[in-house]
């Protein structure tokens, strides 16, 4: 009678030790993996630059500003999963982390209250249609370029949040993934 019990103690310490790992392992790539694609797209894209330096990490947060830019952010989420999936053991910590000096403005709000100018854009062919530039000799064009008033401005914030992420990107998508940590 004693070696049925042998046997299955056996089996839960081969299960213990290398099957819950395993399973552990791949569930968390898959919680990180999700996380980074819901921060990814609803992470508010001027030049990339912001979703750009999405960066992921085991050893803890990154703080050093990368050059560069990811309109899409798909380049960006596959290079945090892969350094995930390389790096990442077993109950591990999972760290995603933007080092850009506005990302934590964007995620927490900070926006003066009263937006007095805005945010300088360049689109350069919707001001030139616009001022007619379009019709000038380009030696014109390029003088009022040159001259510096093309400066079109536009108001991204309201109550110092940003208008294309309003409830920040982190914070939102822990409360969009909390499904699966709950119980039946």
């Amino acid at each position: 009678m004693n070696g049925n019990f042998d046997e299955v103690n056996r089996q839960l310490e081969g299960l213990i030790e290398k099957e819950l790992p395993e399973r552990a392992l791949k569930f968390q790539l898959k919680v990180a993996g999700d996380a980074i694609d819901k921060v990814m797209k609803i992470t508010p894209v001027l030049d990339g630059l912001l979703r750009f330096n999405w960066q992921a990490s085991v050893y803890g947060p990154i703080d050093e500003v990368r050059a560069g830019s990811d309109l899409q952010g798909d380049a960006t989420a596959e290079e945090c999963k892969a350094t995930l999936k390389a790096q990442l053991h077993p109950y591990g910590t999972a760290y995603l982390s933007n080092p850009t000096p506005y990302a934590e403005v964007i995620e927490h709000g900070g926006y003066p209250k009263t937006v007095k100018r805005g945010t300088r854009i360049r689109s350069a062919e919707r001001r030139q249609k616009r001022r007619g530039l379009l019709n000038r000799s380009a030696e014109a064009r390029e003088a009022f370029l040159l001259a510096g008033e093309t400066a079109d401005y536009e108001i991204r914030s309201a109550g110092g949040f940003s208008k294309r992420a309003p409830q920040g990107m982190v914070g939102v998508t822990v409360l969009e993934l909390q499904h699966y940590f709950e119980r039946d």
